[in-house]
């Protein structure tokens, strides 16, 4: 399995990001720009690193480019079911395996300004104006905390990050216990068990565990 290096943005900054083991959103049938997470309802927590935490202001969206090449997307826009919410610069570019943050405190309108009170919808139109992404939350994705986002990124369904506000109850999608990452990969099972890894962490295990086959056949030659 191959490894890539993603990167992430805070719109406006760059950070460098190991984003670990990474073959199957290269394996996909679709592979382009794509809503990635949507924070719509934060609660305490000052995501965007401003100091200070504001309930519009830490609102969050993030997209991810599960392509194999960087992609334009200056004047791509973000909208939710009232409207245009933010419109990327002339020239954005944002490179295969990046991802992409706009917070409320930076969206190009002034706010995002998603519904935490009932379902709402977030969609993603390129400069065009043709629909490249959409996703329809309900109101149990929408709680306090509360991110719904893709596993696999870019490719997989989305799943609820609830890490930080269980959610208990019958509606899907239902809740994986693990925290909301924005501008990072999000959380992947470890084969076989019940855990939720980083893919650093896996790539780590993978490595850990040929070294152990390795000493045991050392051993077995040995005898």
């Amino acid at each position: 399995m191959d490894s890539v290096f993603g990167r992430r943005r805070w719109f406006g900054w760059r950070l460098p990001l190991v984003a670990g083991v990474w073959a199957l959103a290269t394996q996909a049938a679709y592979a382009g720009v794509v809503i990635n997470e949507i924070m719509a309802n934060p609660g305490s927590v000052d995501w965007d690193g401003s100091g200070t935490f504001s309930e519009t202001g830490d609102e969050w969206i993030e997209v991810y480019n599960a392509g194999g090449s960087p992609e334009n997307i200056g004047n791509w826009t973000i909208h939710d079911s009232v409207g245009l919410k933010h419109r990327f610069p002339d020239g954005t570019i944002i490179d295969a395996g990046e991802f992409v943050v706009v917070y409320g405190s930076t969206a190009s309108s002034g706010s995002l300004g998603l519904n935490n009170n009932a379902q709402d919808s977030v969609t993603l139109k390129n400069s065009g104006a043709t629909q490249v992404d959409t996703y329809a939350y309900d109101t149990h994705e929408s709680d306090d905390e509360r991110s719904t986002g893709r596993w696999p990124d870019g490719t997989g369904a989305f799943q609820l990050f609830d890490g930080l506000n269980s959610y208990a109850g019958a509606k899907t999608p239902q809740g994986n216990g693990f925290n909301p990452t924005p501008g990072s990969a999000n959380a992947v099972p470890e084969p076989g068990s019940g855990t939720l890894l980083g893919l650093g962490a896996v790539a780590l295990l993978g490595r850990r565990r040929r070294r152990r086959r390795s000493r045991r056949d050392e051993q077995q030659c040995r005898l």
